[in-house]
């Protein structure tokens, strides 16, 4: 990816540009507002930060949560899983990046797999390139699973 990134920017014009990526996107557990990269005045909208999000080819964007129906949530949690993973696959769609997906809590039941194949089709957004189902365990394979 690195030789990649290189040959694109000595391509522009702009070989410093090849040498790494963004400086300010922050660490794991902060917030994006706390981030020069990802802030909504961040650094992503500059020209070279354009360039860098542009050259990730042969990346997909994993996400979790697609087993989650709104219709389970606590209410006084006031948030919507389902409008939540359509966001993130008009943004994948729009990015024309692969979206692959896993499930985010333990769960054997006819209701999350229903969700996870409605949320996996391409209806709305884009189609998962790949799913990964977390726990896999004995209790998967148990008949009333």
């Amino acid at each position: 990816m690195k030789a990649s990134l290189k040959a694109s920017a000595e391509a522009l014009g702009n070989p410093a540009w090849g040498q790494d990526g963004p400086h300010d996107s922050g660490e794991y557990n902060q917030f994006p507002e706390d981030t020069g990269f990802f802030r909504n005045d961040g650094t992503w909208n500059t020209e070279y930060e354009q360039f860098f999000l542009e050259c990730k080819h042969g990346v997909a964007l994993n996400f979790t949560c697609m087993e989650m129906r709104d219709c389970e949530q606590q209410e006084n949690a006031d948030c919507s899983p389902q409008g939540l993973v359509h966001q993130v696959k008009m943004a994948t769609k729009a990015a024309d990046t692969e979206l692959a997906s896993e499930n985010a809590l333990e769960r054997y039941d006819a209701a999350a797999l229903g969700q996870v194949l409605a949320t996996g089709t391409a209806a709305a957004g884009s189609g998962l390139s790949a799913f990964t189902y977390l726990r896999l365990n004995k209790r998967l394979f148990e008949e009333d699973n």
